[in-house]
């Protein structure tokens, strides 16, 4: 059902060409709380970055519109609401720790029962692509999460979209995004492919992957270097790892 537009004192033009604010207080408090719920629903709350506090922040500008608007839908039960977030350079450290803060059954609102019982909530994770880091553990030590027992999160089914604009075409001397997948599928080749970290790596792959056939066209960079030299850092880089994952 498509989200109705609604903003406390927003006006609607008549025929005659005059304007007029449309009263939503003196709506029905029922009516409002409807209206309300159907925004919950349909306004994604965002998990910020910053280390000093990790919170949840309501996007929504009916927040604004008045304190009684405030307290009415502030006061709603958003455990039901999409989560969403960014992760910068494939960094998950600040989503892994709010997932480390959730209770059993704040996890538990996030897990789907089956494929008839979809989760309460979604996590929605937007990747914005920076330089990579040079062992690209960052990427490793989620992966490592998603396998691991006993750290939240390993059942989530997170969604993940990439955003292209974010892309820079001088990083890595890579023909294309296509570049980067491919030295991160040598990169995880190491685990499972029956496992998690596995599962959870096609996720991420196919939301790269979408971004590029978003792009229309393929982004040219400047040549890669030797053959010889980029084979000596893959193996390099594999090592690193293995090392990583022996160490988790």
């Amino acid at each position: 059902m498509a989200t109705p537009s609604i903003r406390a004192g927003a006006t609607a033009e008549h025929p005659g060409g005059s304007f007029k604010s449309f009263p939503f207080l003196n709506l029905p408090s029922e009516l409002r709380n409807e209206i309300y719920e159907i925004l919950v629903e349909n306004t994604p709350l965002r998990l910020t970055r910053r280390r000093s506090d990790r919170i949840i922040v309501n996007p929504s500008p009916l927040l604004l519109v008045s304190k009684q608007v405030f307290k009415e839908y502030s006061t709603l039960d958003y455990s039901a609401a999409t989560l969403e977030t960014r992760v910068i350079d494939y960094d998950f450290t600040h989503v892994s720790e709010y997932l480390d803060s959730l209770s059993e059954s704040e996890i538990a609102d996030l897990i789907s029962k089956d494929s008839t019982q979809p989760a309460k909530r979604r996590f929605r994770i937007e990747l914005v692509a920076g330089q990579p880091h040079d062992d690209w553990k960052t990427i490793i030590d989620w992966l490592n999460r998603m396998a691991h027992p006993d750290k939240a999160g390993g059942k989530i089914d997170f969604e993940y979209d990439w955003i292209p604009s974010s892309w820079k075409r001088e990083w890595l001397g890579f023909e294309s995004m296509d570049g980067v997948i491919e030295i991160l599928d040598f990169v995880v080749s190491g685990f499972d492919k029956e496992g998690r970290a596995w599962k959870e790596w096609t996720r991420i792959r196919a939301a790269l992957e979408e971004g590029i056939r978003a792009l229309g066209s393929r982004m040219e960079t400047a040549p890669v270097a030797g053959l010889a030299e980029l084979i000596d850092a893959l193996w390099e880089l594999r090592g690193n790892v293995v090392m990583a994952r022996m160490g988790s």
